[in-house]
């Protein structure tokens, strides 16, 4: 499934409004395609960013620019199954996940 785009930057807007992002060590649970992970990255210290699809990870890896390979790190793991302690992540989101 292709993901939706968020053309106005909407989505976008809406979730910093609700979080500052700014230096966070953050925990994207349900990446998907990336649609938003590389929109707010650029904020952050860093972003696991976790999805159990291994075709949908392929291609959010595929998008990331160069600039934010360091910064945000894609593993294949369902959400239930992470075993990062919870004092690793500042925050975490979840964006048509459920």
């Amino acid at each position: 499934m292709g993901s939706i785009k968020d053309i106005h930057g909407a989505e976008l807007q809406a979730l910093t409004s609700v979080i500052d992002f700014t230096g966070l060590r953050v925990l994207e649970v349900g990446a998907g395609e990336g649609r938003m992970t590389t929109r707010y990255a650029d904020l952050t210290k860093s972003v696991v960013a976790i999805e159990p699809d291994a075709e949908s990870l392929a291609t959010a890896q595929s998008l990331v620019p160069p600039e934010l390979e360091e910064r945000i790190s894609f593993r294949l793991v369902d959400a239930a199954e992470l075993d990062e302690p919870a004092e690793s992540f500042d925050a975490a989101f979840l964006s048509w996940s459920l």
